[in-house]
């Protein structure tokens, strides 16, 4: 899939067009430097030390990196079109697995942790710029509103999900037209991982620090990248032992990998539309987590028998999440 995807073009000339526009624009002597620092430090600091599932093809990356950081790299902050951005983003992310040979979940995952550093600091050099001619400024502008609307979305729903008995029919017909066509692709691409929230000991709360668990991580990166099409897990444990913190901050790292689609429910209704549905194709891998998967062992069931007759993503991997002696009797 990583060879097919990085095959996808994306407007070649226009790509070299931007690094050519940055060359000549832009005084990019102090930035490489900054750049080749930042590996240096990433090298020293990190890839040194990374476990054999990790390791991956260190010189392959740098050169993908230094051959593509003002052209293909930077063009991703500088399209006034959304939709083209993320795409360009992907496949840089793409490239970075094929010439890093970053072939499994846990090395990619350190592919990734470098991309994010390079393009922190090339959004920030581009940033300084203040060229009011430049796109940069209005992308950041227009990408927080964008966060902003998806945020007013979520609230809407759940103001209207709060109305009154009274409004029953009018609501029913108002989801209706906000929900996407009855497929399980559309159904899997409205739903969002839960946001961070500042509230004190809950596992969202970006103040609670995440550490260790590498034997856990390394359960999850095998499970991934192992050849069957579709597999499910459970983790079980004491409340508050930290499982759904742990699940939640793997869900959130795996995010940025563009092979996998992560889902993490925590409601019924997700569940009854699966389970209404007759398939499941989706373009990527799919990474399915259920919290408090006890309360919907019937649907779960019915579920996961029915994935033996639809179609399915290239992989599909079910993890249910419960605790010791909670649930409903």
């Amino acid at each position: 899939m990583i060879a097919e995807l990085a095959e996808i073009p994306f407007s070649e000339p226009l790509l070299e067009a931007a690094g050519k526009f940055i060359k000549k624009k832009y005084k990019t002597t102090e930035f490489l430097h900054s750049i080749r620092t930042l590996e240096e430090e990433h090298k020293r600091n990190v890839f040194e030390n990374l476990s054999r599932q990790e390791e991956f093809d260190w010189t392959g990356l740098i050169e993908y990196i230094d051959e593509n950081l003002l052209g293909r790299i930077a063009s991703a902050f500088l399209s006034p079109d959304r939709d083209v951005r993320e795409a360009v983003r992907k496949q840089a992310y793409i490239r970075a697995y094929c010439s890093a040979r970053a072939d499994t979940v846990a090395s990619q995952r350190q592919v990734d942790r470098l991309m994010e550093k390079i393009l922190i600091q090339t959004r920030d050099f581009l940033w300084r710029q203040r060229n009011p001619s430049d796109w940069l400024p209005f992308n950041q502008v227009t990408d927080e509103i964008c966060v902003q609307l998806d945020t007013w979305e979520l609230e809407i729903k759940e103001m209207i999900e709060n109305q009154t008995q009274t409004f029953a029919e009018q609501h029913k017909k108002l989801l209706a037209s906000l929900e996407y066509q009855n497929s399980f692709a559309r159904v899997v691409d409205q739903l969002r991982l839960p946001q961070p929230i500042d509230s004190l000991f809950n596992y969202r709360d970006p103040k609670i620090g995440f550490y260790g668990r590498e034997k856990e991580i390394a359960f999850l990166d095998n499970f991934l990248d192992r050849g069957e099409p579709v597999l499910f897990t459970a983790v079980n444990g004491p409340a508050g032992a930290g499982k759904s913190k742990f699940l939640y901050e793997y869900v959130k790292g795996l995010s940025a990998n563009p092979n996998w689609k992560c889902l993490f429910l925590q409601n019924r209704k997700v569940l009854e539309k699966f389970t209404g549905l007759c398939e499941w194709k989706y373009p990527v891998n799919l990474l399915v987590v259920i919290d408090y998967a006890g309360d919907y062992a019937s649907l779960i069931g019915e579920w996961l028998v029915s994935l033996k007759t639809g179609e399915c993503p290239p992989k599909m991997r079910i993890v249910l999440l419960e605790r010791e002696g909670v649930g409903k009797k």
